[in-house]
């Protein structure tokens, strides 16, 4: 699951910088400022303040994080589960056994085997 939108906004909330953020994610300064600036005109809401070379969340980009970090967290808590279920660690079980009842010609009415 690409979460690329959630965890560069989340890196910059919490880093402060465009330099400390794109460091901790391992991308250029200006591919991060352009990613971000692109984000906000896409979603038509500032979700930072610049304030220098600081970047201060507004009240929807407060909102923002809030929602992204469950998002990135139910992921990462799927990747687990899943990573459990692929290697063998937990799941289910089903076993099928067929019954096969075979009915001989010399069973009583009474149900005693003649056998």
């Amino acid at each position: 699951m690409n979460l690329k939108e959630q965890e560069y906004v989340c890196a910059l909330a919490e880093n402060g910088t465009i330099t400390a953020a794109a460091k901790e994610l391992f991308i250029s300064q200006p591919a991060l400022s352009i990613y971000i600036n692109n984000l906000e005109k896409s979603l038509g809401v500032r979700l930072f303040e610049r304030v220098g070379k600081q970047f201060i969340l507004t009240y929807a980009g407060e909102q923002y994080v809030e929602k992204a970090k469950l998002i990135l967290q139910l992921s990462h808590e799927l990747d687990e589960k899943l990573k459990d279920i692929t290697g063998n660690y937990s799941g289910r079980i089903r076993i099928f056994a067929p019954c096969y009842c075979l009915l001989r010609k010399g069973i009583s009415r009474s149900g005693s085997d003649p056998l």
